[in-house]
């Protein structure tokens, strides 16, 4: 019985050890003042969300995530396609059918129909998006801001109606979203209304840098009326090409159905995403400068540190341009006025000693609005 015991108590022990946090979704029920309803999100944290205190994350926002498949597929293709140190908070918005209300997603994603013909279609299953605009725009936003570590570039994926949701978000105001994954949108309902707005649109208006991605399956051959503005949309996409201030990119998935290529096309778009558009939509910088005093504790009196990062201030990226000061045994600070967001890393003078910080996971990632004081604590070097 004693070495039973002893056993377990090893092999707790080496649990323990190793154990991490994990992933984890959370359902959180919002009491919409713009929708007048009660209406859900799912909320996806990554690995290590708690432990890893002082990172922030940019978010991931997936439309129709009753359909629970679109957001599962989201958040677990990001794990596979981003590398460790790109972590997102993934969260899903929610259309489910309202019996008692009689709503249904078509409410949500529908604008006001301007033509009698669509009208007549839709009945009154349509003309609230505007209304379901504000909510995500106003509520989900400030919710994820008042509640998560989260930074400002937010992205959008959308199937369906909810990628034709999307392109009228993106109609109203481009900045909603940094990225757009446009899946199947219905761009056809009320005489191609979005596809002639989209065609008017100026994209030269559009601050830098954004990512628009659309694609299509068979539906020019198992929705016939669409194919017109599906072939105007691909037009327009070519037209779009090699411009400096957003990266356009257009797929056709033919073998697949209107349902299916959501596997294909999402993995195209986060693909060319993490390949094509992250480290340029990183290496934006702000106009202003801000002050900041950074602050690292360490064990060792004699440890000496180097700050470097994305910008001029602090090297870029040379492990050993920037030394920090001495202001104590076991602080090591520098002033810096930088601009956002401002990302860097701690050293020792090259990246065989680079630090691991408590609290964080990869590159600190801050976006100083003001004169601020950041304190960390330097719990390991890459070289002990």
């Amino acid at each position: 019985m004693k070495v039973n015991t002893a056993i377990v108590l090893i092999f707790l022990s080496i649990f323990g050890t190793f154990a991490q946090e994990l992933a984890e979704v959370k359902h959180v029920m919002l009491a919409s003042k713009a929708l007048q309803q009660n209406r859900e999100i799912l909320i996806y944290t990554p690995q290590s969300y708690k432990e890893n205190y002082l990172t922030q994350y940019e978010v991931v926002y997936v439309f129709d995530a009753h359909t629970r498949e679109f957001f599962d597929l989201t958040h677990s293709m990001i794990s596979f396609l981003s590398r460790a140190d790109k972590q997102y908070i993934v969260v899903g918005i929610t259309s489910p059918y309202n019996e008692e209300l009689d709503y249904s997603r078509r409410n949500d994603f529908l604008p006001e129909m301007q033509t009698e013909a669509a009208r007549k279609a839709n009945g009154k299953y349509c003309g609230n998006a505007d209304k379901f605009f504000q909510f995500v725009t106003q509520e989900v936003f400030s919710y994820m801001q008042e509640n998560y570590r989260v930074l400002s570039r937010r992205s959008a994926i959308g199937h369906s109606l909810g990628a034709s949701f999307l392109v009228y978000s993106f109609l109203k105001n481009p900045d909603t979203f940094d990225n757009y994954v446009l899946m199947s949108p219905n761009l056809a309902y009320d005489s191609n209304r979005l596809m002639r707005e989209l065609k008017q649109f100026d994209f030269s208006t559009i601050k830098p840098y954004k990512y628009i991605y659309l694609s299509f399956a068979n539906e020019a051959v198992s929705f016939p009326e669409w194919k017109p503005a599906i072939d105007e949309s691909f037009v327009l996409f070519d037209s779009l090409q090699g411009k400096e201030n957003f990266y356009v990119k257009s797929a056709r998935f033919p073998e697949s159905n209107h349902f299916s290529s959501a596997l294909p096309a999402l993995t195209a778009a986060l693909s060319t995403y993490f390949t094509q558009v992250y480290d340029r939509q990183q290496a934006q910088l702000s106009t202003t400068f801000v002050e900041v005093e950074v602050v690292v504790e360490v064990s060792n009196p004699k440890a000496e540190l180097y700050i470097t990062g994305n910008q001029k201030a602090v090297g870029n990226w040379n492990p050993a341009a920037v030394k920090m000061n001495r202001l104590t045994d076991k602080e090591r600070s520098i002033k810096l006025k930088v601009q956002s967001p401002f990302i860097f890393k701690i050293t020792q003078g090259s990246w065989e000693s680079e630090a691991t910080l408590e609290g964080v996971s990869g590159n600190v990632c801050l976006h100083p609005s003001n004169e601020k004081r950041y304190r960390f604590k330097a719990i390991a070097f890459a070289n002990d």
